[in-house]
């Protein structure tokens, strides 16, 4: 709901920055610690293998972690998701 929009090209440039560790070729955009918080499940019980990160949803796809977050926005839809 917060209206955001990007292209296909700098979605791709953020998600090499998650799959590098946060590292781009001018040094650290984000840290190790942030990411691996973005990456946690946050809320959740311990035997909670799903649920919501920080800006992620995380869940399973053929028994390996899918990490990725959805939108809609007039007319358009995306999906941005990974396996780390």
């Amino acid at each position: 709901a917060g209206c955001l929009y990007s292209t296909s090209g700098d979605l791709g440039k953020f998600m090499q920055v998650l799959l590098n560790r946060g590292q781009i070729d001018k040094g650290v955009l984000l840290s190790a610690k942030s990411l691996k918080e973005m990456l946690t499940l946050q809320f959740a019980n311990e035997k909670d293998k799903t649920g919501f990160g920080l800006g992620f949803v995380i869940g399973d796809l053929d028994g390996k972690v899918r990490v990725g977050h959805g939108g809609a926005i007039y007319g358009f839809s995306t999906e941005l998701a990974f396996l780390p």
